[in-house]
């Protein structure tokens, strides 16, 4: 595995590494069940007040939190990477993930 890792190119090392911690994360999501609230960042940004008015339920606050002041033209970032990719780094992500049995980027070159 040592060998196959030094191949790699930055990018499929990159890949690895998220493979691996999603394979941690799911062992975490099922080791802590409902005592884990998982705020998902795409989610936070598009619809930050539902966001935060499900901590506070987790939380069990009697109140509402306030929302934080938010950057305009945040939800521009969310899709920028697929534009920043080239499509030799699109096809050493996929062939990385598809050699993990994960599904490709689905990323357009």
């Amino acid at each position: 595995m040592a060998d196959e890792y030094a191949m790699l190119s930055t990018v499929g090392r990159l890949t690895l590494r998220w493979i691996s911690n999603e394979k941690r994360y799911a062992f975490i999501r099922r080791s802590l069940a409902e005592r884990l609230l998982e705020i998902d960042y795409e989610q936070l940004v598009l619809d930050p007040r539902a966001t935060f008015d499900r901590i506070g339920a987790y939380l069990r606050l009697d109140h509402s939190i306030a929302l934080p002041a938010i950057k305009l033209g945040v939800l521009g970032v969310l899709e920028k990477w697929r534009d920043d990719l080239a499509p030799e780094q699109i096809a050493a992500i996929d062939a990385t993930l598809g050699c993990f049995g994960f599904e490709a980027a689905r990323v357009q070159p």
